[in-house]
């Protein structure tokens, strides 16, 4: 393992595309755009949180382990196992890029933007 600090733009890319698995172990994270940039980096996912799949399909190109240190540590045993199928990397790779292919920033940008709408009409509406 190497921690490398900070990185940015083209070179978060290059570290991505370095890494043979994504390891995503929180169940608190807010939106998960980890996610994202690892399936479009066509990494396999170990993750546990069952309902971050936008990008990370169990099954596909993500396996989903319970939230223990033995079950993870598992999962991510599992997934370096099948690292030498290069049909199975085939297929994770693929699938990861065209899952978050479907998500770009400007598309996820006006969902939020609408969402903070939906909000703010909403309070609003309550406050009249």
């Amino acid at each position: 393992m190497r921690l490398v600090g900070i990185v940015s733009g083209k070179d978060l890319w290059k570290q991505y595309r370095t890494a043979d698995i994504f390891v995503f172990p929180s169940t608190t994270d807010t939106q998960g755009l980890v996610l994202h940039e690892a399936a479009h980096a066509g990494l396999p996912i170990v993750m546990v949180d069952p309902l971050l799949t936008v990008v990370s399909k169990p099954g596909l190109n993500a396996i989903l382990s319970e939230p223990s240190v033995a079950n993870l540590a598992d999962a991510i045993e599992l997934t370096i196992n099948k690292l030498s199928d290069s049909r199975w990397r085939e297929m994770v790779d693929a699938a990861g890029m065209r899952l978050a292919s479907q998500y770009s920033l400007s598309t996820q940008t006006l969902k939020l933007t609408s969402i903070y709408g939906q909000l703010i009409n909403e309070s609003k509406d309550h406050s009249a």
